[in-house]
């Protein structure tokens, strides 16, 4: 695979990458009812795993962004 067919699937990666972030940015609106210890433990549970998603996401994404970098700079 040549540097321009590397870099094409890195720019790929990225996108799907930045999309998936974008997709879990916003984490879903439980109300405000705090009656149900359980129900709001189940959310902070989903918040904790969403917010763990988005840090894995953007360091993945950092990593293809300094792969694309070292790409262009061997041309």
């Amino acid at each position: 695979m040549n540097i321009e067919e590397r870099k094409i699937k890195l720019l790929e990666e990225k996108r799907r990458i930045e999309e998936e972030i974008t997709k879990h940015k916003n984490p879903p609106d439980f109300g405000s009812d705090v009656d149900d210890f359980d129900e709001e433990t189940d959310e902070a549970e989903e918040t904790a795993n969403t917010l763990a998603l988005i840090h894995e996401l953007k360091e993945q994404l950092h990593s293809i962004e300094k792969n694309i970098e070292e790409l262009e700079n061997e041309k």
